[in-house]
């Protein structure tokens, strides 16, 4: 009954994300109809060639769960095989994957024991793919705020200031970017800006990112889409938007949208020049590029920013986790654009946590007198009292307040791990004097919930 609760929830959020994002218009129709080619057809490509289906489907919030554990157990396969180097001469691989298990809700530090943002953490071997290396290992590195690891060899270590760095050396005179040559091409441009968007503190970077938006405007075509080396095509067009969206430029990503669209086929999707046939990556960027118009458009983070939820996270060793389970609705944070990853735990914010990880609504009678029926947690209260996830304290109270320690913590978890169906660890009370934190409780769900192939 549990899975099939759980079921039930990601449909209905699903269906709740499909209305939220994208307004109920010609757009929106052509949307769908590429959400439903996407579904049908990543699960029929190789592991690797799924990531941006598996990036676009996961950030619009149609990304089933099978389909984001299919993803998951086919990359932890072939690091296994691999000892973590998905492509030891390619780190572009490296990066789109680790920025589609990010989406998906995984932790890409840690797949099978591997890590696999290590690659990203040599410069020069980065720097050898040009400056889609160093745009994409950017990316990839801020999607999940993932730490960059400590290389022997201090000549070849990465950091992000050598990626911004290295970006911004590559700005042709008068602004853009390309791959080879002097003359802006608008894919590579947008791709370089959307890599800066986050560095726009920065004097030098801000300049170059609006030399760039410039040069985009006025590469724009008659027709009102964007031509790659003198064909105008669906990638070009998909690209722009995308960076619009991550720019904030609401207005300017959505005179691409009927642009975009004309390139798309009766069955969702799109192909590489008008009138083409189905091209896999026409497709996948044009997915990603009307999932970021929606998230736009609902007030969402930007399409590669799934770190950027609470402004406390910077360098908190579950930043990840955390972001993964906020992203899937499990976790909130306190209302004002914090988590508070250290404050301790409440009974309360527990009784609401676990119920959103076993799929239980929050309803009922909460039938404790410290608990009023006008709370925001009474609901959750009563659903996790039902359930046998967290009790009162006797005497008819249940400490909403309530600090809980970490073997309380083990003891209510075990709970939820059983109530899932899955084995449970057999804590037992114990006393204790260390109260729980808000950042180790999602930790330890996380990997409760990963354990249980529900993540």
């Amino acid at each position: 009954m549990t899975r099939t609760l759980l079921r039930r929830s990601a449909a209905l959020l699903a269906a709740v994300l499909l209305f939220t994002l994208f307004p109920q218009t010609q757009a929106a129709d052509g949307t769908a109809k590429t959400v439903s080619y996407a579904q049908k057809t990543v699960g029929t490509l190789d592991i690797l060639d799924r990531s941006w289906l598996i990036l676009g489907l996961a950030r619009g919030g149609y990304l089933g769960k099978s389909d984001a554990r299919a993803f998951y157990d086919g990359v932890a396969k072939i690091s296994r095989e691999t000892s973590g180097i998905l492509n030891a001469r390619m780190n572009t691989v490296t990066s789109r994957t680790v920025i589609a298990l990010t989406a998906a809700g995984y932790n890409a530090a840690d797949v099978a024991g591997y890590d696999l943002t290590l690659p990203l953490a040599d410069f020069d071997l980065t720097k050898r793919q040009g400056i889609g290396g160093s745009i994409w290992a950017l990316l990839a590195l801020d999607c999940g705020g993932y730490a960059i690891a400590a290389l022997a060899d201090k000549s070849r270590q990465a950091t992000r200031e050598r990626y911004v760095n290295e970006i911004l050396a590559r700005e042709i005179t008068g602004g853009g970017f390309a791959l080879t040559g002097n003359i802006p091409d608008p894919d590579v441009t947008a791709m370089a800006l959307m890599a800066l968007s986050k560095y726009r503190a920065r004097t030098d970077v801000n300049a170059a990112v609006k030399r760039g938006v410039s040069v985009l405007v006025k590469k724009r075509k008659a027709s009102g889409g964007y031509a790659s080396y003198g064909t105008e095509n669906a990638e070009s067009c998909a690209q722009v938007m995308a960076v619009y969206c991550e720019l904030g430029m609401l207005r300017e990503a959505e005179t691409l949208e009927n642009a975009l669209l004309s390139y798309q086929l009766s069955d969702g999707s799109f192909s590489h020049i008008k009138n083409g046939t189905t091209d896999l990556k026409a497709t996948e960027q044009a997915l990603y590029a009307l999932v970021s118009l929606g998230r736009l458009r609902a007030g969402q983070s930007s399409l590669l920013r799934m770190d950027t939820a609470f402004n406390d996270l910077d360098g908190h060793p579950y930043k990840v986790e955390i972001n993964a389970l906020c992203e899937k609705g499990i976790l909130s944070g306190m209302g004002d654009g914090t988590f508070a990853p250290d404050k301790t735990l409440t009974r309360a914010q527990f009784a609401a946590i676990a119920c959103r990880a076993a799929g239980v609504k929050p309803s009922g009678t909460p039938g404790f007198a410290d608990v009023s029926p006008d709370a925001w947690y009474a609901g959750y209260v009563a659903a996790a009292s039902n359930a046998g996830f967290i009790l009162g304290r006797g005497a008819g109270i249940f400490d909403p307040e309530g600090k809980i320690t970490d073997a309380e913590a083990d003891v209510l978890l075990d709970r939820v791990a059983k109530y899932l169906g899955l084995t449970g660890s057999g804590a037992v009370w114990k006393p204790s004097q260390t109260y729980i934190t808000r950042g180790q409780t999602a930790h330890q769900l996380y990997e409760l919930l990963k354990r249980g192939k529900l993540l």
